[in-house]
């Protein structure tokens, strides 16, 4: 009994009255932050936590308090010490003995056990054939264009205009991305309702490259017909008398900034002198700047 009862000793002067953690750990020790003696703060400790030391027993209450809750003094909150301090029993569990037994053991592994076993694999994807060369990039289109897309230029997967088509085996359109974006070893084309393999992916005829490069498209607000190729060029007059409907506190956009600098190079282009031009300001002061560009080497 004496024995256990001298290693409950030792335990009570290794954790805290008030909290019952450990008084000191590797974190506060490289800290050389040291236990604080209880009966040192005797007030603060009544006045902070409401425990009264004055009565406590060398082997049943800890002689020392933790840096943890020496810091709450310096707060303006009350806390309260909820660990109750009992005597070391004669027989059975000590529940102090046991508590410090716990924070002794160490910390386990955080971090989730990997199954190196079976790991996750992502889904692969069926290799397209090396030789093949796509169809021309088809450019996005603006909402305005009016296009009607011919059966034989739709691909057989999305339905919409073939971008990057490869020809299938039953002679449609397919857009590459909608090949690469398969998982599966075949592919269903859905125009004539055929399955046929990934692989057998062919490249367009040199034919329909070059028609697929010229398909006429119509601009809904100026009605201009034009190729597909030349529609991001594309600038009618109905763009003009929008931008002049703008308020002029709104951000200028790409096609504004464009249109702005085209206007000041064909001043400067039509002047007598190359350098000077007019503009009609309403009255207001306008200051041009001209930004020469940045030299190599300088």
């Amino acid at each position: 009994m004496s024995t256990n009862l001298e290693h409950h000793i030792t335990i009570l002067g290794r954790v805290c009255r008030l909290c019952s953690h450990r008084v000191q750990d590797r974190r506060l020790h490289a800290k050389q932050y040291k236990p604080k003696l209880r009966i040192n703060y005797a007030d603060k400790i009544l006045n902070t936590f409401g425990v009264d030391i004055q009565t406590d027993e060398a082997d049943i209450h800890p002689p020392h308090m933790c840096h943890t809750c020496y810091c709450k003094f310096f707060h303006p909150k009350k806390w309260t010490a909820t660990v109750n301090w009992a005597a070391h029993p004669r027989t059975g569990p000590c529940k102090v003995c046991n508590e410090w037994a716990n924070q002794c053991k160490g910390g386990g592994n955080m971090n989730k056990r990997r199954n190196y076993n079976n790991p996750a694999q992502p889904a692969k994807r069926p290799a397209l054939p090396s030789d093949i060369n796509p169809g021309p990039k088809i450019p996005h289109l603006d909402p305005r264009f009016e296009f009607e897309v011919l059966e034989e230029f739709r691909c057989g997967i999305c339905g919409a205009l073939a971008d990057e088509a490869l020809k299938s085996t039953c002679d449609h359109l397919l857009c590459l991305k909608c090949l690469q974006n398969v998982t599966e070893d075949s592919v269903q084309c859905k125009m004539c309702s055929k399955s046929f393999p990934i692989s057998d992916g062919r490249s367009l005829d040199t034919y329909l490259q070059n028609v697929a490069t010229i398909l006429s498209i119509k601009c809904s607000m100026c009605k201009t017909s034009m190729p597909i190729r030349d529609s991001v060029k594309h600038s009618c007059t109905q763009d003009a008398l929008s931008i002049l409907q703008r308020p002029l506190d709104e951000p200028l956009t790409p096609a504004m900034e464009a249109i702005g600098s085209h206007i000041l190079k064909s001043k400067l282009k039509q002047s007598d002198d190359g350098a000077t031009v007019s503009f009609k300001t309403g009255g207001q002061v306008c200051n041009l700047h001209c930004i020469l560009p940045s030299w190599v080497g300088l």
